[in-house]
């Protein structure tokens, strides 16, 4: 019993998966993928950061709840106020792999 209580702490008060990585260095290197540029290694963990966001539903994977959370991720850059974030989510947001 007092698993379960536990177990129901843990569902009720669960954080979501958090991302280590900057979403702003994100934003940068995705911005030049969306405009055809070449990105070097650096950029290797900050688009498989976005990448690695994928959220599935009863169904299986779901488009629009990854484009969501993908979305969500890229506009917790502070900086970004150009509308960056949504061109490149418009692009890859419902991506199932990455590059």
């Amino acid at each position: 019993m007092r698993l379960l209580h536990v177990a129901l702490l843990l569902v009720m008060f669960g954080v979501g998966p958090a991302y280590a990585g900057d979403s702003c260095s994100t934003l940068m290197c995705m911005s030049g993928k969306l405009v055809g540029a070449s990105i070097g290694k650096s950029c290797a963990g900050p688009m498989a950061d976005y990448f690695k966001i994928v959220r599935f539903d009863r169904h299986g994977y779901s488009e629009s709840k990854t484009k969501n959370a993908r979305q969500a991720y890229l506009d917790s850059c502070s900086s970004e106020t150009t509308g960056e974030g949504k061109r490149i989510n418009d692009k890859f947001g419902t991506m199932r792999v990455g590059f």
